[in-house]
């Protein structure tokens, strides 16, 4: 499987972890009991830092989100790596909760923001599916997968190279779209774990689980 080198499969209560690469890794986010940056940077650290629950993960612990105030918000230049260049984001989740459509993460540059440069990955756990979304204007990319039901991790990794971006559940890849020109994701905004960009909007509503090995 040529997408072995970084991606996982991944069963409920049996779990087999692939090799993670190193090279060019910006940021990894292991939830070990503490916010740091595992890649080295300590000015990616994430916040707030405060009054976090770490629990049992796929490979040591996981970070607990639990509503609209379990939000993890990256402060370091690993916001800057979603620009037109190339990337790949990579994660653990496990949903607790199957209210509305939760955003696991989401990089926009104000709150309820629907036009200009964003991007985000959203998850409605009564459906099982998920949303990636990567939009410049009206130039937009929409990826949808649904997760296997029975499991209780999912891993999810989204790779943007050159005009095509591509969606991988589990260690398979679900979607692959081409755009017309690299999408422009720069903004001003952080890049979120957890939160919902706009809690007053109907049926959207912030991640409740566990997320682990951010990369």
């Amino acid at each position: 499987m040529r997408i072995a080198a970084f991606l996982f499969c991944l069963l409920c209560c049996t779990v087999a972890l692939f090799a993670q690469p190193k090279a060019g890794l910006v940021a990894f986010y292991p939830f070990e009991n503490s916010n740091a940056d595992a890649a080295g940077n300590t000015a990616n650290a994430f916040q707030p830092a405060l009054n976090r629950v770490y629990e049992c993960g796929v490979e040591g612990k996981a970070l607990e989100f639990s509503g609209a105030n379990g939000n993890a918000v990256v402060m370091g230049p690993a916001n800057d790596e979603f620009t037109t260049e190339d990337f790949s984001l990579s994660f653990y989740f496990k949903s607790t909760n199957s209210n509305g459509i939760q955003y696991l993460v989401h990089k926009l540059t104000s709150n309820c923001k629907t036009d200009g440069n964003l991007f985000y990955i959203r998850f409605r756990p009564f459906t099982r599916t998920l949303n990636v979304f990567l939009g410049e204007g009206a130039k937009t990319v929409n990826l949808i997968g649904e997760v296997p039901a029975g499991k209780c991790w999912h891993h999810v990794a989204v790779i943007r190279e050159a005009n095509k971006v591509k969606l991988y559940i589990n260690g398979i890849k679900i979607q692959e779209l081409n755009t017309q020109g690299r999408i422009n994701l720069s903004n001003d905004g952080k890049f979120t774990m957890g939160n919902s960009p706009c809690p007053s909007v109907v049926n959207q509503a912030p991640f409740e689980g566990y997320m682990d090995e951010v990369r």
